[in-house]
Order: C-alpha cells, then structure tokens, then sequence
C-alpha cells in the first residue's frame, strides 16, 4: 500500500508540474518582495494538497489564494533561510484553481525557488494519515503576524506533533524536519536558548546518524545562535565561556555549508564566528574571519549580508586603527548600493556614504571626504522618508571648514545643528566651535559669543581645558587682553 500511494503521488506530481510550469518558466528575473513569483495549481475534488516551497539560502513567506483572491493558508518561518516550507490544502467537493505567491525578503534568481506538489487522495485511509501529519507540520509553519508567547508555544507543540506523526509512519526524514523546526521556533518564536539548545542537539545527534547533512547542519548552527544569545543574556564570566563553545559550532557549519554548496550559509558562519571574537575583545580573531567571510562571498551570494559584513569588517578596521581598510570596504558597499538602484537602498547608500566621508575626515583628505558627503547630503534630502540630515551636513561643514570655505560651512552647520539629535555631543560641540571660528575670524564677535555659550552647554569636563583656549582667542580677538590672559591661565590649569 505504501508503494502504491508513493507511486500516485509521483504520478500526480509530474501532472500537477505541468500546470504550473509555464507561469514559473516565464519568471526568469530576480524575484523581490514587491514581485512575488506566482504560481497556478487545480485542485481536484477529494483530494488533500501538500505545496512543498523551498527558496535557497533566502527568506520568504508564501500565500495560497483561491477563487476570488480568498486566502487559502499563509506560511512564513523568522530567520529561517535554509529548509522546505510545507503548506497544506484540505479537500474540497468542488474542482479550483488556486495561486500560489512566493515572496521572497530580499531579490533572488526564480531558478532559486524550488516547489513540489503532494496530492493525497481523499478515500486511501493511509494517504489520510500521511496528511494529517504533512497537517500538523504547515500549521506549525503558519505565518505569526501578532507574536505571543502562547501562539508560538502552540506552534512548537503541533510541529512535535508531527515529528510523532511522522515517526508512527516511519517517515525519519520528515520527523527531522518537524523536530527541527520546533527547536527554530523555540529560539526564534519564544527566545528559549536552553530549550532549543537541547532540541538541537539532539536533532544533531538524530540527523548525523540518518544522513540527513542539511538538517545536521541547520541544528548545529541553531545551537550556535542558542549559545550566542545566551551569551548576550550572561555575566561576563559565563558569556566568556559560551563564546568559547561557539567557535568550533560555526566552523562546523562552514565546513558542512561549504559541503552542501551553500556559499551564503558558509560565508554568514565565518561572519558570525568574527562577531563571537569581537565580543571577547579578540579584534585580530574576528577581522581575520571576516576577510575569510568576505572570500567566501561573492556577486552571486547574499548582498544584503555580504554588505553587512563589510560595515562590521570596516568598523573592526577602524577601531583596530587601520582606516584605510575600513575606506576600502565602504567603498565596495557605496558601489554595491548604487549599483543597485538608488531608491531601494537609499537609507543604506546614504549611510555608508556618510560613514566613508567621516573616515575621510578622521584622515584629514577633506577634497574627497567633501564630494563624498555632498553626495550623501544630496540621496538623504532626495528622499524625504529618511531620517533627518544633520548628521551629515555636520560632517559635509567639517570638511567645508577645513578646506577654508568659511561662508559655505557655516551655511550647512547653521543649517543642521537644528536637525542633529542632542545625543551626539561630540559632533554638536565641534560644530558649534567652528561656527564660533568663523564668527570670530569675520570679526562678528557678538555671534561668536553666542556660539561660545552654546558650545559651553555640551563641553563636559573632559573638554574644559579646549573650550577655555577658545573663549581666550575670542577675547584677544575682541581685544579684551586682561580678560584674555585670565582665561588662557585658567586654560592651562584645566589641562
């Protein structure tokens, strides 16, 4: 009987793959959230459908409408990137066609998304039980749009339900993926690191022993998430000793992802391992798995991740004093981004522009760090959904100020210090200093004052000593000599 059933399955499967093969062929483009790739699919009466949806190495969410745009079942896993997603289709005493919408969280190649159809005649006692578990796993699968923590519970005690369904059945493949999928949930529905560490290690265990390589690879990487936000939640002694124990995890992962040919998954291991380094101040540890990151991914990889490794490789670079090697890996993200399109990134684009003329600043080439800047200024005003400019209108009168354009740089300055949260002291008090400057160089010493006041607002302590050689200047400026002398003492007591 179970030879018969798989037969008929295979059977209906090459039929059902005709139907919707035209739509899919048709759709050779990169599939973006805003483009879902669709599919058609009939359902014949007393027949149970199992849709089977897999897109490599990216997230998704997947919709079934029927007659009428009517939502048939919504399935979507957070953070899961590598596995098939199951959905499932009662009978129904009426023939329709149903549409299924894969969209995809950031764009992919359609030869990417991957899809089967299960059909389960209706009056075959064991083709129903085979879908009553394929049951228990999609509604374990179903899309959580309102998160709580009684929803997600319920969706990892289906998805063992299933495991135990499949397991009745003898299906250890299936049972492995419910089993896997409730130790996901467990960690990223409810944040339970101690439950999901212990599912996944035995699912480890389980997968190693069956040969099932891609879901032993999926719970090794889950345990490693488990201990890194255990880690997160830990005293520093503790947190030492589960960053420890990740090392090896992630460099299993890029082992057994480099085996599969998951490039991205490989490359996001290796980032991840250099994110545990960096959290246990070991920066030359962590900037050398990020370069062996940045080798493994590639124009064909994950652009998202591969520029976010390039932002955390290029901070790592500038906090360990190399600024030239953070200057280089902006750069390949600025091109990245423009490359593109300019309206999808722009929040992106405008950020690494405004962080690639700061360091320009920091090392003093103020020609670039200026064109660079003007250009961020300019993506930030254009779309107007961004968060304010100030910031970089700051850093663009920075640089303005010390190529001497004095008139242009108090412009943008007057201009964004309004628009510049007052959380960033250091950069409102280096502004307001060089308005002072201005002032005082322009001989309008009354505007200077003001500035001066301002800028004593945000001093601090720490910078006493600087802002009383400047009020000093000022006064000799003005010609205030004696008043002038008192502060350049107080000046020099202070430092």
């Amino acid at each position: 009987m179970h030879l018969r059933v798989r037969h008929l399955i295979l059977l209906l499967l090459g039929a059902s793959l005709l139907l919707w093969q035209p739509f899919a062929a048709a759709q050779d483009s990169p599939a973006t959230e805003s483009d879902a790739a669709e599919y058609m699919i009939y359902q014949y009466p007393g027949m149970t459908l199992v849709v089977v949806i897999d897109v490599r190495e990216a997230a998704f969410t997947a919709r079934i409408n029927g007659p009428e745009g009517a939502l048939v079942t919504e399935a979507g896993v957070p953070a899961r990137r590598v596995g098939p997603v199951y959905q499932y289709i009662g009978p129904v005493d009426l023939p329709r066609q149903l549409m299924v919408a894969v969209r995809p969280e950031q764009a992919v190649e359609r030869s990417r998304i991957s899809m089967k159809l299960l059909q389960f005649p209706s009056r075959d006692p064991n083709a129903q039980r085979q879908a009553r578990a394929y049951s228990l796993l999609a509604r374990g699968l179903q899309r959580v749009r309102q998160a709580a923590s009684a929803i997600w519970a319920e969706r990892i005690q289906t998805l063992r339900n299933a495991a135990g369904a499949f397991a009745a059945m003898g299906n250890e493949e299936m049972q492995l993926w419910s089993d896997y999928y409730a130790a996901h949930l467990a960690l990223h529905g409810i944040g339970d690191v101690l439950l999901s560490r212990e599912q996944a290690q035995s699912v480890q265990a389980a997968a190693r022993r069956a040969g099932q390589a891609t879901i032993q690879m999926l719970a090794t990487q889950l345990e490693a998430e488990s201990r890194m936000a255990e880690a997160g939640r830990s005293t520093e002694e503790m947190a030492e000793k589960q960053l420890d124990r990740v090392h090896p995890l992630w460099e299993e992962v890029a082992v057994m992802a480099e085996v599969l040919g998951l490039d991205s998954e490989r490359g996001a291991a290796l980032y991840r391992d250099g994110m545990a380094y960096e959290q246990q101040g070991r920066l030359d540890s962590a900037i050398e798995r990020y370069e062996q990151a940045l080798a493994v991914l590639g124009p064909g990889t994950d652009q998202e991740m591969l520029n976010a490794v390039r932002a955390t490789a290029a901070a790592a670079y500038e906090r360990s004093g190399s600024a030239s090697g953070a200057l280089g890996l902006l750069e390949d993200i600025t091109g990245n981004l423009t490359a593109r399109g300019e309206a999808a990134m722009a929040l992106e684009l405008a950020h690494n522009l405004f962080e690639k003329g700061r360091l320009l600043n920091d090392t003093f080439r103020y020609t670039e760090a200026e064109a660079v800047l003007e250009r961020a200024l300019e993506v930030r005003k254009r779309h107007v959904d961004l968060p304010e400019w100030g910031p970089t209108g700051l850093e663009l009168g920075r640089a303005r100020f010390a190529l001497g354009e004095l008139d242009a740089a108090a412009r943008i300055l007057a201009e964004a210090l309004p628009l510049t949260p007052r959380s960033l002291t250091d950069e409102r008090y280096r502004a307001l200093g060089s308005l002072a400057e201005i002032a005082r160089e322009q001989a309008r010493h009354g505007e200077a004052a003001q500035y001066r006041e301002r800028q004593e607002r945000v001093a601090g302590d720490h910078r006493l000593a600087e802002y009383l050689f400047e009020s000093a200047l000022d006064a000799r400026a003005r010609g205030d000599t004696a008043p002038a002398m008192g502060l350049f003492r107080e000046s020099a007591n202070a430092a």
